[in-house]
């Protein structure tokens, strides 16, 4: 298959997985309202508008030949600009028990005009050439959890989490038309843990976690949110409106391939459950 095929697979995955997770969030304001559920049971999905800069230096070589790559950094030298995500996630509550699943599609693009040579898989893109570049870390979050000491209102939990991400980065030359393209995946195992307080009718939520195999190949989140219940603003639905700021750092070491990434920003939030 050639590239353009796969980019468009691709595209209409990320496009999918938005109208499955906006679809399922829409459901759950009609089935929050009408649906009776077990005790102890309940299905929480979330949408949230998170605005993200992409950060760090990556390094990638042609095979770990010698002389292959150069450090770029992605935003200073590609350009990369600031870019708005919609992310999903789903919370299974069994009495204590809670299983969450999150889906990040996170891509970025930019254009630059090279400020000295860069090196990618083995291209060379020459100081003053203009370069089109898209960088996508698309990345799929499973976590389970239970209480350390609390309830749902108050009190703190600690789970194990498992992390997949995929790193896709595309480099184009708008002078030569020449252009350079890896992808690669990665999936850690990790711990984490998550203290609730509430403030008034708002509850402070902060979340801290770390995924990692070696020194190199790891993965940190610190995820802080304030939220206020949909009733006590007067709106008949259970849910939830919020904000925060969430913090992911992604440490690359594929043996040919090394790197450190940053995606950070503030969020909105929107939750139903039922």
């Amino acid at each position: 298959m050639k590239r353009s095929g796969i980019e468009r697979w691709k595209r209409f995955g990320r496009s999918l997985g938005h109208r499955l997770g906006l679809s399922i969030l829409l459901w759950s304001v009609a089935a929050c309202r009408s649906i009776e559920r077990p005790e102890h049971f309940r299905i929480e999905p979330s949408a949230r508008w998170w605005r993200t800069p992409l950060t760090g230096e990556v390094e990638i070589t042609a095979g770990g030949a010698p002389g292959s790559a150069t450090e770029i950094d992605v935003e200073e030298d590609l350009g990369l600009e600031r870019e708005n995500h919609l992310t999903f996630s789903a919370d299974v509550h069994l009495a204590d028990h809670r299983l969450t699943l999150s889906y990040l599609p996170l891509s970025f693009d930019g254009d630059a005009v090279l400020s000295e040579d860069i090196k990618f898989r083995d291209q060379l893109f020459l100081k003053g050439e203009s370069v089109k570049s898209q960088v996508s870390l698309d990345t799929l979050i499973a976590r389970y959890d239970y209480p350390l000491y609390g309830d749902d209102r108050a009190g703190a939990r600690l789970g194990a989490s498992i992390y997949w991400w995929e790193l896709e980065a595309e480099i184009e030359s708008l002078t030569t038309f020449t252009q350079a393209e890896r992808d690669f995946s990665r999936l850690l195992p990790g711990a984490h843990i998550e203290g609730h307080q509430p403030f008034g009718p708002a509850i402070l939520e902060i979340l801290g976690a770390a995924a990692l195999l070696d020194e190199g190949r790891r993965l940190f989140e610190l995820d802080g949110q304030i939220s206020v219940p949909l009733e006590e603003l007067g709106i008949p639905l259970k849910g939830a409106v919020g904000g925060g700021y969430r913090y992911l750092f992604y440490g690359l070491n594929e043996d040919t391939n090394v790197g450190d990434l940053t995606v950070q920003g503030p969020f909105a939030e929107l939750s139903f459950w039922f």
